[in-house]
Formats: structure tokens, C-alpha cells, sequence
């Protein structure tokens, strides 16, 4: 099995919360802006219906949203 193939079963093996709060991660340390996770509950091991899962407000004043779906 090839390593990307490896890494798209892992991530369609994890819970939504979590996969969420992998790519929030990704989202902040690429963007570098405070995060406003909208899509998370609680201890962010659950999800909450609603779009944008989270949001970034850039020091320009722009947004960067975004959908999380494994």
C-alpha cells in the first residue's frame, strides 16, 4: 500500500470531531490567525451542522472559511 493511500484510510477511519480538529490545526498554523471554530462542540470531539466549520479573520480584515469533510 502506498503512503497516501495509507494516510486516506487513517483519515476516513477517525471521527468527524477529530478530523475537524486536524484541520483546524493545518488551518491555523497555515493562516497564523486567531481561530474561530463555529462547527465544534464542547470538547470538540463532536460536530455541529452549520457551514463554515471554522473561520479566520485575516489582519486585512478578510475571512478565510472553512468546510471540513473527510
Amino acid at each position: 500500500m502506498s503512503k497516501i493511500s495509507q494516510i486516506k484510510q487513517e483519515i476516513y477511519g477517525i471521527e468527524g470531531g477529530a478530523f475537524q480538529e486536524v484541520c483546524n490545526r493545518y488551518f491555523v498554523r497555515t493562516y497564523g490567525s486567531e481561530l474561530h471554530s463555529t462547527g465544534s462542540v464542547g470538547d470538540k470531539t463532536k460536530t455541529k451542522p452549520g457551514r463554515p466549520d471554522s473561520y479566520l479573520v485575516q489582519e486585512d480584515g478578510t475571512y478565510v472559511l472553512a468546510e471540513h469533510d473527510p
